[in-house]
């Protein structure tokens, strides 16, 4: 699967490759949110939006 992925990647322009970085990124975001609802139900969706933010910041270092 790596192989085909490759080719695809390659022959795609710089712009489909970052349109598609960040479909990524945002579908990344969604499953991060969706995830910390469910684990916390109570939580405001302030409180969601920071604590997705904080995940993604923490994982950057």
């Amino acid at each position: 699967m790596e192989a085909v992925q490759r080719e695809i990647f390659s022959k795609m322009t710089p712009t489909q490759k970052l349109r598609a970085a960040a479909r990524l990124r945002e579908s990344a975001w969604e499953l991060k949110a969706a995830w910390l609802r469910r684990k916390h139900p109570d939580w405001s969706e302030q409180a969601i939006e920071t604590a997705v933010r904080k995940a993604f910041a923490d994982a950057e270092r």
